[in-house]
């Protein structure tokens, strides 16, 4: 089993040559990250759940990408494109606030589908919305050499599990406990299924 080392997580320490080939090999050509704005998910901001748990994010898989840099959308009625960001600018996500509109995650599967690199990992936050879900799966499930992992802070996820059985290149993590985890836990629960995909791909 590869283990995401925090020993090198957000600084980039590679510690052993082993470590280093086991990297290599799991690399994501690209990096996004794409958080929900919809109105739904207002209480899972006030609660400060969405910042914590991006950056936790972000710090895990950026030890898999040569860029390490991450391009961060938003989508609730629309997609819009917000900014790259790296470790050293991670507060950025702070910027992103709630607003009271609609999930529609297909607007940016369609918009930023072009855009996207062939082995690159898309992470995104949203919640139990199986229509937006399944809206987007057709398309996401085309580009087949594209990870799409779905990050919701709920224990209720059973919609998004149903919709994507069977389907190898699209997971979905809940991280409600994520503030008694450790770096190493969050990054092991978040590229688990991504590492094995990439795997199965070489």
């Amino acid at each position: 089993q590869t283990i995401i080392n925090n020993s090198f997580l957000g600084n980039n320490i590679i510690t052993t040559r082993a470590t280093q080939q086991a990297v290599e090999k799991i690399k994501a050509s690209d990096l996004i990250m794409v958080l929900d704005v919809s109105g739904s998910m207002n209480k899972t901001y006030e609660a400060g759940h969405v910042h914590s748990i991006s950056k936790k994010a972000l710090s895990a898989s950026l030890a898999i990408t040569d860029s390490k840099e991450v391009s961060l959308w938003t989508f609730g009625n629309n997609a819009d494109f917000v900014d790259n960001i790296g470790i050293d600018s991670i507060s950025k996500i702070d910027k992103v606030h709630c607003k009271n509109e609609g999930t529609k995650l297909n607007k940016f599967v369609e918009k930023a589908n072009s855009s996207i690199k062939e082995n690159a990992l898309v992470i995104i936050f949203t919640d139990d919305d199986l229509k937006s879900i399944e809206d987007s799966i057709s398309t996401m499930q085309n580009r087949s050499n594209v990870f799409w992992q779905i990050i919701v802070h709920s224990t209720s996820h059973d919609n998004i599990t149903k919709s994507i059985t069977n389907i190898n290149n699209i997971s979905v993590v809940s991280l409600t406990e994520y503030a008694s985890e450790t770096d190493e836990q969050i990054s092991q629960i978040l590229l688990k299924d991504y590492i094995d995909w990439k795997k199965n791909k070489i």
